[in-house]
């Protein structure tokens, strides 16, 4: 379904083959985009996530212990992870 999606965006020149390169890496890595909390754009591994809790900031762990700071909801996070994990599973069907 994702394939299709990027075909019509290109069909219609609604995106750039540069920015398809983009959605396709980010779909095929488990890539999934969050917000630090000074407001800049990060996309993490979404397979590499190993917790996320609120301090009551919300703090995303990856399994290398690093720790991110996010402007997200945990509730949001989680939904972004289970998008992900959709689109992969559809897509391996």
């Amino acid at each position: 379904m994702f394939l299709v999606d990027i075909n019509l965006y290109l069909c219609y020149n609604l995106i750039d083959c540069e920015e398809v390169l983009c959605l396709l890496i980010k779909e095929k890595n488990g890539m999934i985009e969050v917000t630090r909390f000074k407001g800049s754009k990060v996309v993490i591994n979404a397979e590499l996530i190993e917790s996320v809790e609120e301090t009551p900031d919300t703090v995303i762990t990856l399994t290398s212990g690093k720790k991110m700071v996010v402007e997200e909801t945990v509730d949001q996070v989680v939904s972004l992870v289970v998008d992900y994990k959709r689109k992969i599973h559809s897509m391996n069907v």
